[in-house]
């Protein structure tokens, strides 16, 4: 067991943590829904037990559209167990009703595969469950002389049942930009639940609600495209919507995001280029470009004032690696087709 714990906690924490790709840490709530199956658990009257689960987990892009999730949950699960006899084969003292509810508390480590559609995605893996606690609550319906009596006992069922449970889980869910997710889940035990039950395995339903942290800021530098025909206004979302004509981006390189935007009217036009950075990657090496107008740098303002449309213009710079201690080279080249005071502005990362 322990050489088991050791290798999932291993996974959970180094491999996404060691990526190179970004990685985002969320939390994770809602309803499980558990219950038993297998050989012969139909007929033997095994309800469904309702629990919750709560925990966090680790978001990490390991290629287009595909993520590794591991996550750390806590999981109340359980079944409840019902089984009748004859009331007419029922002699004093004899059982007439035997009903059990147990109650078992995992500590559940998924290890999720996910794949985006937009907003829709899917998820698999396997998920390894250990058992912090396990509690039965039993209740006897006896006939005693004809009248039938309950009798109700509780005790700690830690020894009878397996320490380790094996899983996979399977689910698809509804992720938002604002970091607000959806999930519905089911996860089928591959171990029995009950030692020497080896038809007894765990089945359990989820349904979740999700947050992951810093997933809009993700999104918009993840969704960066390097084609000069797409590309989206994001600063100003008013502005976004009412998409201006008068430019058109001629090339972008190693630059996630850009916002292109006309912010007034002017006798005297200009192009004013904005960075905003994301950590230490501030941009340097600045190098503006320009077929007309007065160049200006200054720490409150880099362009060129008083240009002539058509105007075509550009900037390169240099930022901080995110891997190693090297630099990236970004450029870009755009050109504007109406007068006006424009504002360009790149997000660094």
């Amino acid at each position: 067991m322990n050489r088991i714990l050791i290798a999932v906690f291993t996974v959970f924490f180094l491999v996404p943590f060691g990526a190179k790709a970004q990685t985002l840490i969320g939390a994770r709530a809602g309803m499980n829904f558990s219950s038993i199956n297998g050989i012969g658990s139909t007929s033997n009257n095994f309800d469904w037990r309702q629990g919750y689960h709560s925990g966090i987990f680790v978001y990490s892009n390991i290629g287009d559209r595909i993520f590794f999730q591991p996550e750390l949950l806590y999981s109340s699960r359980g079944y409840e167990y019902t089984k009748q006899y004859s009331e007419d084969k029922a002699i004093s003292g004899d059982t007439l009703q035997f009903r059990q509810n147990m109650k078992l508390n995992y500590l559940d480590v998924p290890l999720l595969i996910k794949f985006h559609l937009g907003k829709i995605f899917f998820e698999a893996g396997p998920q390894f469950g250990f058992l912090l606690s396990s509690k039965s609550r039993d209740e006897y319906l006896l006939n005693q002389k004809n009248n039938a009596v309950k009798v109700q006992s509780g005790y700690y069922s830690h020894s009878v049942i397996e320490p380790i449970d094996i899983g996979f889980v399977a689910g698809v869910g509804y992720q938002m930009n604002s970091g607000l997710g959806f999930n519905f889940r089911y996860n089928q035990g591959f171990r029995e639940v009950v030692k020497r039950a080896n038809w007894q395995k765990n089945v359990l339903i989820q349904t979740s609600i999700t947050y992951t942290l810093g997933y809009r800021a993700y999104k918009e530098r993840s969704t960066g495209n390097t084609s000069t025909d797409n590309f989206e206004e994001y600063f100003d979302l008013s502005k976004a919507r009412r998409r201006q004509d008068g430019y058109k981006v001629l090339f972008k390189q190693n630059i996630q995001r850009i916002s292109v935007v006309k912010v007034g009217e002017a006798t005297r036009s200009e192009v004013q280029y904005v960075f905003n950075s994301i950590g230490s990657h501030t941009p340097s090496n600045v190098l503006l470009m320009g077929t007309s107008g007065f160049e200006e740098q200054t720490p409150l303002y880099k362009g060129f004032r008083d240009i002539q449309v058509p105007f075509k213009g550009g900037v390169r710079f240099s930022t901080k690696s995110s891997i190693g201690s090297g630099t990236i080279e970004s450029n870009l080249e755009l050109e504007i087709s109406k007068p006006g005071i424009w504002m360009v502005t790149i997000l660094t990362q």
